[in-house]
């Protein structure tokens, strides 16, 4: 059974950990070796010579001839909006189209999107190839009305595709118990074709960098090790920046040595959450880094007291992952998902409780050796490795395959 794993080539680091995951995800893809009846290989319609893979990688490729209805398209008033329109779904489909056969021409029988199929929600003709998808979160259902996930437009979008392309689906996978429990709470999917391929965690926990390095990371940053909480993560509303920075406030009134570093990318939340920390005059206490690279990211995971994370968000998030790879205590949203996670190895906390995140601060500078400790163990023992995820997958597409070999 040939099955093409979908590369998404749009994918850049200022994604965060969609990109984390995919990129860490194709290259074990590569090196792994998979049950002999199945022939996995890559598929992409963009650029992939960066990524540097061993197996069979078929591009889709379509060649745009200058046909009548595109020059009709140039020729369009641009008052004639919905004609003007019309004629470019029509020149998609038939580009969806030449992918399609395409596929077929080169043996291909399912498709596996390794991130969710989103390019497929106006799909005519992708959509009726059989593909699996994978799933990370329902939020714009299952937490509050943020401007990110409950806007008008953005409410339209996520629905559509959950009422539609995702019900269309060979199978799905999720990335915990948590993530099927949730998503099968607000759709009406098959139990049976959702699937378990745990989360893992991105390179940031495991990359090598030297103690020279990592002095100079800490030094450019101002900070001393042991003496400072880290959470990465973008500036979006849902990661909750506002109740870490009014509770660390708290904590800075009997603890002045201590520093939280903030890095991420700006989502429209930055400049509300530096004139809160100016409000609360804790400037001298409060670190924005912005984007760091992945060496910096290891640094501050080795070097934290515990990274800290109270997105109100979930089911599971990648970076306490990533934190438990290096050794870093770990500080987080009671979620059903994160306790999959770390299971008794982190502090949990109502993420809209200063009280909680406060009285968690106090506890870990307590008590760090102790949570070292125990994150240690953890990583050990949870199931949310890039091992474990390989052998869901090889075990899932078996499934697929003897499903998908019923009809031609």
């Amino acid at each position: 059974m040939k099955i093409a794993v979908w590369l998404d080539t749009d994918m850049c680091e200022t994604v965060g950990g969609g990109f984390s995951y995919h990129d860490r995800l194709v290259h074990a893809i590569d090196n792994y070796s998979f049950d002999p009846s199945l022939d996995i290989c890559f598929v992409s319609c963009g650029n992939v010579g960066k990524l540097k893979l061993k197996r069979e990688t078929i591009l889709l490729e379509y060649e745009e001839k200058p046909t009548l209805a595109e020059k009709i398209k140039t020729k369009i008033p641009l008052h004639r909006q919905r004609f003007k329109t019309l004629v470019s779904d029509r020149l998609n489909e038939c580009r969806e189209q030449a992918f399609v056969d395409q596929l077929r021409k080169n043996g291909v029988r399912l498709v596996y999107h390794i991130t969710p199929a989103y390019s497929l929600l106006s799909s005519k003709h992708l959509i009726d190839f059989p593909f699996i998808t994978t799933h990370w979160d329902i939020g714009h259902r299952s937490t509050y009305a943020f401007p990110e996930v409950a806007s008008a437009r953005e409410i339209e979008y996520r629905d559509h595709y959950y009422n539609n392309t995702i019900s269309h689906a060979f199978m799905v996978f999720c990335e915990s118990k948590a993530g099927k429990e949730e998503l099968l709470h607000y759709t009406t999917l098959n139990p049976d074709k959702i699937k378990i391929v745990p989360i893992f965690p991105g390179k940031n926990g495991i990359i090598e960098v030297s103690v020279g390095n990592q002095q100079r990371i800490l030094s450019e940053l101002g900070l001393q090790k042991h003496k400072f909480f880290y959470y990465p993560a973008q500036f979006w509303a849902h990661k909750n920046h506002y109740t870490l920075v009014c509770a660390f406030e708290q904590f800075v009134k009997k603890h002045s040595e201590y520093k939280l570093i903030l890095s991420g990318s700006d989502k429209g939340n930055l400049q509300y959450i530096k004139e809160t920390v100016k409000h609360l005059h804790i400037q001298d206490s409060v670190v924005f880094a912005n984007f760091v690279s992945p060496e910096s990211v290891n640094t501050l995971f080795r070097n934290a007291t515990a990274m800290v994370m109270p997105t109100v968000m979930g089911p599971t998030n990648m970076p306490p992952l990533e934190a438990m790879d290096a050794g870093c205590p770990v500080i987080c949203s009671d979620f059903p998902g994160h306790r999959e996670e770390l299971g008794d190895a982190a502090i949990y906390v109502n993420p809209l409780s200063q009280t909680e995140i406060l009285s968690a601060f106090d506890d870990m500078i307590a008590h760090r050796e102790n949570y070292a400790g125990l994150i240690k163990k953890q990583k050990n023992i949870t199931p949310h490795t890039i091992e474990n995820a390989l052998r869901c997958i090889n075990n899932n597409l078996l499934e697929a395959a003897k499903i998908r070999s019923l009809w031609q």
